[in-house]
């Protein structure tokens, strides 16, 4: 499964996304999200399934890349 990772390094900013990991369960996510982020300058990381993503407004045309 596919995963948006968002990120934090203080508390006053808002999240952003800092990458995209995939794994096949759920349960490895934390791990390969530190071994490939690190922990130490993040006070927040959190991942969503990106098949949980809404669009709301999407521009791109059938064929376009990210």
């Amino acid at each position: 499964m596919t995963y948006r990772i968002y990120g934090r390094k203080e508390y006053t900013q808002p999240l952003e996304q800092v990458g995209r990991l995939v794994v096949e369960q759920s349960e490895a996510l934390r791990d390969k999200a530190l071994q490939e982020l690190g922990a130490v300058a993040w006070v927040e990381l959190v991942a969503l399934p990106e098949r949980a993503v809404i669009p709301v407004i999407s521009r791109r045309k059938q064929g376009d890349k990210e």
